[in-house]
């Protein structure tokens, strides 16, 4: 059968009957029928000039012409070869029996256009007379105002619209209705959605009753929600004329009670997924209707209209399920899987690092936790288990230091019983205690040396292999090499995650605690003064300071900086061969992006360009640097943070030593601070180190990406980063599904470039795919507040920066609100003056790197909607308070070089 000569319904309707589903047997009235019928009545024209009369802004222009459209269809004659045949193959399904009209538009029905419920249907339709009747008006719905409006809105070519028509034995159903065999209420993939009521199913399709709900799991059949409709009335056959149908109020009984038994619900279900496994397991919507216990299937099409991602397939991994109603929460990307998240990037990473969690609950204590999922993935943001958080929480955080951990993490309504959850101190200490003895190396001090010295052992395997041989391995060993460096994530994440999520956690919480209790001097930034900076340089101070002499190398030449003032991003490297001073510069460049070209990207995910794939990044980065009147060197401004610190220290230790057992607590403090910061250095030099994996993989991902383009089965190789790692190799072995695989990466691609683009804002909870608010959504005109993640107050012109690519804007003295930063963004940190972040918490990378830098910084979530760009603004890292000068508008436009 050809959908141009059968029309959607049709076709559809003869595969599952080709494959053994249950059909209601019945016959199609071609496209070609009809448009041998306008034909003999020499209609064309008369449609076209009709058609010519309409204009699409006046809807009672187009009521009119359409009317007279459907006149002219309806009053015509069905040529005698036409009617013929449709009175033989009605006579082929028995004597006179009753059966359903139904359209079957051959434009109807396709992947990206629905004409579902804008062509009628006409039930219980008896004897050839009629059927020639209801067949006119079905072809006369063709031209009803709401699908001629539709075919413009769409695009289609209305003097070529034609139209087939289904005619299928009436099923006298008792319980009919609609089955998606993905959920369109949350876009649910792993979901069905079936809606049913008692009678014929015209009235479910229409909406004229509140049908019953079910919500059915795809994998174990399980009926996860049920929902009972009010069914105030039914549809059934007219037994007093033997044909069409009438409408009849329900008793309180059958109101009352569930249209399909749980039994029947699973049935359908199962029914559903057969039917969505023949057409490559893309979303059905689904017509049925149920008689005598058994299911008939009255029609199926490509569900329209719902942006599904299928982010419930990255989750294969899973080894347990996940319970109905668990809340997730965002806050771990906003820590540590900034800016959009790719399939390709979740579906390495969080396997490995749920493999980190699973290693280190048994040193915590918690081994029971493995049976909790870890990570959600959902449109291109990463969640994590707000119960499993809790769990952890209450088990391994003394009751004092749990006040700052549960912001974002927790819905506001656990807090209290968070809070005031028991403790035992001596199983904290037991903690301690079991980390090093199931594993030395893991110890709270040990862990930072053995770490240093895994990294230093592994820095040039790292670095992975060139494209040309990636090129040359077969397909089999390019998965082993990108299994290899999956694998060494995994370990990477076991060696730190004690380190990061407890050691850290309470070596901080003890200089907060030590403060608050005995510091009794005058300094209300101690704490911020006394974290901030860096006793040891790290990876991306050093890399930074290097940016920043390339671009005072470019102050100092007339000649760079001419080159720099004409020609932007990539051409202004290209344009260096070209002169002696240029020359030299790009040697200069070259061996920096020998050292650090796998850095420099916008974000974490490896999808982002490095600098060794596009110097433009560094282009912007120069801009912004001279963008600045009287540039100071970096090492300049850490000396000046660093000695601050010194100082807030000896203050402290001076006023401790005061009170009683001063010099216990000093030396607590000193400890306690010493290890701070050898954290926050390894914390952003493991960063760096990771970095280099992420590049080598991102190449191997790249290399594999070009061959599913080169054998057709995706259509760039850039989309590979839009499957998950299984996906992608079972494509590549011939396993996958390249029609779903098609839709998977262009509604994941749709959803990353979304929030990269920064269009939405993710919800910071999730419950059953769906975003739950837990708190009021801030007053735009309330005060902006939030939380302090850097000590010291700034005064400076608001800066809404959206991407990297922006930060060449940025001048001497903004303050840059964005929605996260990750080391990318940290050139432009001796530029600004203060930091305004709407995700990430005080120990995310952002938070940390702004205090080495001794950066002012604010989070509060909604802070690029609601600072306006070119406002004043105040911010103090201290209290989270940011203040917005109403009268200051966008004034100071950002510097811009101007061509000479």
């Amino acid at each position: 059968m050809c959908r141009n000569l059968v029309g959607g319904k049709a076709l559809n309707l003869g595969v599952m009957a080709a494959y053994g589903l249950p059909v209601p047997p019945g016959f199609c009235v071609s496209a070609q029928a009809y448009a041998t019928f306008l034909e003999a009545n020499a209609m064309d024209e008369l449609i076209r000039d009709a058609l010519d009369t309409i204009d699409f802004g006046d809807a009672g222009l187009v009521e009119d012409a359409t009317a007279t459209i459907r006149e002219l269809v309806r009053s015509a004659k069905v040529p005698a070869e036409v009617a013929a045949d449709i009175e033989k193959a009605y006579s082929a399904l028995g004597e006179e029996v009753l059966v359903a009209v139904r359209s079957s538009g051959t434009a109807e029905d396709m992947a990206d256009a629905s004409f579902a419920g804008l062509h009628d249907t006409y039930l219980n339709v008896k004897g050839a007379t009629e059927l020639l009747e209801q067949i006119r008006r079905c072809w006369a719905s063709l031209w009803t105002a709401r699908a001629t409006a539709y075919r413009h809105q769409n695009g289609f070519d209305q003097c070529r619209a034609r139209i087939a028509v289904v005619v299928q034995t009436m099923v006298d159903s008792d319980v009919s209705g609609v089955m998606f065999t993905a959920n369109p209420v949350n876009a649910a993939t792993d979901e069905i959605l079936i809606n049913a009521s008692w009678g014929l199913g015209d009235s479910v399709v229409s909406g004229t009753v509140t049908p019953d709900e079910f919500v059915v799991k795809h994998g174990d059949l399980r009926i996860r929600a049920k929902t009972l409709g009010d069914k105030a009335t039914r549809a059934i056959p007219n037994r007093d004329t033997g044909s069409g149908t009438i409408t009849e109020e329900l008793p309180a009984a059958d109101r009352n009670a569930f249209s399909l038994s749980d039994d029947r619900v699973v049935k359908l279900a199962e029914l559903g997924r057969h039917v969505q496994e023949i057409y490559h397991d893309v979303p059905q919507d689904i017509e049925w209707a149920l008689h005598a216990d058994t299911f008939f299937l009255l029609q199926s099409r490509p569900i329209t209209g719902v942006e599904f991602s299928w982010d419930v397939d990255l989750d294969d991994w899973q080894r347990v399920p996940e319970p109905d109603d668990t809340i997730w929460t965002r806050a771990t990307a906003d820590e540590g899987w900034t800016g959009p998240c790719s399939p390709m990037m979740y579906s390495m990473r969080a396997p490995g690092q749920h493999q980190a969690q699973l290693y280190a609950v048994k040193g915590w204590g918690c081994a029971e936790l493995d049976r909790l999922r870890y990570w959600k993935f959902h449109r291109a943001k990463v969640y994590s288990n707000c119960e499993l958080h809790r769990r952890l929480l209450e088990a391994t955080a003394p009751p004092p230091i749990r006040a700052n951990m549960l912001q974002n993490w927790l819905p506001p309504s656990w807090h209290a019983d968070v809070m005031s959850a028991k403790f035992n101190y001596l199983d904290y200490v037991r903690m301690y205690m079991r980390i090093r003895m199931l594993n030395p190396d893991d110890g709270f001090y040990r862990w930072l040396n053995v770490f240093r010295q895994w990294m230093d052992q592994r820095e040039q395997w790292y670095n992975g292999t060139t494209p040309e041989r990636l090129a040359r391995m077969t397909d089999r060993q390019l998965e082993t090499y990108l299994q290899k460096y999956a694998a060494a994530e995994a370990t990477l994440s076991e060696r730190v995650w004690h380190g990061y999520v407890i050691y850290a956690r309470d070596a901080l919480a003890v200089v907060g605690l030590i403060l608050a209790h005995w510091y009794t001097g005058n300094n209300p930034n101690a704490f911020g003064d006394l974290i901030s900076g860096s006793t040891t340089r790290s990876a991306t101070q050093i890399e930074n300071a290097e940016v920043w002499e390339l671009a005072q190398t470019i102050r100092e030449s007339e000649a760079l900086l001419h080159c720099f003032r004409n020609h932007s991003g990539d051409e202004f490297f290209e344009r260096l061969r070209n002169f002696p001073a240029g020359r030299e510069f790009l040697c200069r460049y070259e061996d920096f992006v020998s050292r650090h070209g796998h850095r420099g990207m916008t974000d974490r995910d490896m999808y982002f360009p490095r600098r060794c794939e596009d110097p433009s990044i560094d282009y912007e980065a120069f801009r912004a640097l001279l963008n600045v009147s009287d540039p100071v060197r970096p090492s300049v401004l850490e000396q000046r943070v660093n000695a601050k610190r010194e100082a807030a220290t000896k203050e402290v230790i001076a006023n401790l030593k005061q009170g009683p057992l001063g010099t216990l607590k000093a030396e607590a403090l000193k400890l306690a601070l010493d290890y701070v910061h050898r954290w926050t250095v390894i914390r952003d030099d493991e960063r760096y180190f990771v970095d280099r994996g992420l590049l080598a993989m991102k190449r191997g991902y790249v290399e594999l990406g070009w061959r599913l383009a080169e054998r057709g089965l995706i259509d760039y190789p850039m989309d590979v980063f839009f499957l998950g790692h299984q996906e992608a190799f079972d494509l590549c072995y011939g396993r996958g599904n390249p029609v779903l695989d098609r839709l998977k990466i262009k509604g994941r691609f749709r959803d990353w470039k979304r929030e990269d683009d920064k269009e939405v804002v993710a919800p910071l909870f999730l419950r059953n795919g769906q975003g739950v608010q837990f708190d009021e959504t801030p007053d735009a005109d309330a005060d902006l507040s939030g939380a302090g993640l850097s000590a010291g107050r700034a005064v400076g012109t608001a800066r809404i920066i959206k991407s990297l690519r922006e930060i060449g804007t940025l001048t001497d003295g903004d303050i840059l609100v964005c929605n996260s930063t990750d080391p990318g963004w940290t050139p432009v940190f001796g530029v600004i003056s203060g930091l305004v972040l709407e995700t990430g918490g005080r120990l995310a990378h952002g938070s940390c790197l702004a205090r080495e830098y001794g950066l002012p910084a604010v989070q509060v979530p909604t802070a690029m909607s609601r600072i306006s760009d070119g406002a004043t603004i105040t911010i103090d890292g201290t209290t989270g308070a940011i203040t917005v000068d109403a009268h200051v508008g966008a004034q100071n436009p950002p510097v811009q070089f101007q061509a000479e």
